[in-house]
């Protein structure tokens, strides 16, 4: 009989596969009270354009819009940009239409989106875990374009209960660098018996450089 998947990830959207979904990460909100998130959610009228770099940004963002009483429908003004498909998905449900998204589902394809727009008199709010990678902030920086920086949520290791039975598996498939790290806190010793799997570039080069350091 085949041995199934595992999906370490957050809930399993990412994976196309029939693994078995046992999270080792959980995000958690920051403080919306803090000064940066208020004066930042203060300016939101100024802002043009929204960038989404995860759904989890997309959901602390509006979290965070009701807990400042701000109509939702602030944001038929702007526009809307979002990483990939579950992160547009994820705005949709909250009724924006009007989104944008890049042909690569990466910081570098937003980079590559945005370098043929005409984005030099902009205003962009990013909201998005303060784990991010900041190759898109630094791309923006290096454009002098006008941007606010909004961490919302970070990302932790969780520790499942109980455990799983690793033999039970032939892969292990990993959405994201924290799932990678995760793992690795939960498990010392990788065995190399089974096969790992990444979803997205970015996570699969961490994984390549990480997993058996």
């Amino acid at each position: 009989m085949n041995k199934p998947s595992l999906f370490v990830g957050l809930d399993g959207s990412e994976s196309n596969t029939q693994a078995d979904v046992i999270p080792f990460i959980e995000t958690k909100p920051l403080e919306l009270d803090s000064f940066h998130i208020k004066h930042q959610f203060e300016d939101l009228d100024e802002y043009t354009h929204i960038l989404f770099t995860s759904k989890n940004g997309v959901k602390y963002f509006f979290e965070a819009l009701d807990h400042f009483q701000i109509d939702p429908s602030i944001l038929h003004g702007k526009i809307s940009i979002c990483i990939g498909q579950s992160t547009k998905k994820a705005l949709e449900s909250f009724g924006i239409k009007k989104i944008l998204t890049p042909r690569e589902s990466t910081q570098e394809g937003l980079i590559e989106m945005l370098a043929m727009m005409d984005v030099k008199h902009s205003y962009f709010l990013l909201p998005r875990s303060n784990l991010s990678r900041k190759t898109l902030v630094n791309a923006l920086k290096r454009w002098r374009i006008r941007m606010q920086v909004c961490d919302l949520y970070t990302t932790v290791s969780k520790i499942p209960s109980p455990l799983p039975d690793l033999s039970k598996y032939n892969e292990i498939i990993f959405s994201s660098p924290s799932s990678v790290d995760s793992f690795k806190k939960i498990f010392p010793r990788i065995p190399r018996d089974l096969k790992y799997t990444a979803i997205g570039p970015v996570t699969k080069k961490y994984l390549f450089e990480n997993l058996h350091k």
